[in-house]
Formats: structure tokens, C-alpha cells, sequence
């Protein structure tokens, strides 16, 4: 196993738009209000800020979440 130290390349925002628009819910950044709330609520004891987060509402949501995130 190795260590998670590799730098990740920012997801380029078109490909974080079409994202958006193939969910029933909201990607949330760091810049959306509700997404301190968002990361809270997943693992208070963790102290972690992801680049995005999706608030799947389907179980669709989950799946095109998991695929999206598989590709890039």
C-alpha cells in the first residue's frame, strides 16, 4: 500500500458541471454555505475538507456520483 501524499490535479469545472447537471442533488465546494454543514455531518470525529461534495437525494445520484468519481 502507499501513501496518499500524491497531488491531485484541480477536476477541471466543466467536467465538475456536467456532474451538476446529471444529479437530482447539489455538488457542494467549499464556497457553497451548506457545505461546512455537509462535511460535518458525514464524520465529526475526522477532521477533513474533500474538494466537493455530492448530497445524492437518489439512489441514481449515488450511482453517477461513484462513476463519475471511478473516471476521474
Amino acid at each position: 500500500m502507499t501513501a496518499s501524499s500524491d497531488v491531485r490535479a484541480p477536476l477541471p469545472r466543466a467536467a465538475l458541471a456536467e456532474l451538476a447537471e446529471q444529479l437530482d442533488g447539489p455538488v457542494l465546494t467549499p464556497d457553497d454555505e451548506s457545505y461546512t454543514e455537509a462535511i460535518d455531518l458525514f464524520n465529526a470525529a475526522i477532521d477533513h475538507r474533500p474538494d466537493y461534495v455530492v448530497r445524492a437525494t437518489s439512489t441514481s445520484d449515488v450511482v453517477t456520483a461513484v462513476r463519475f468519481a471511478r473516471a476521474h
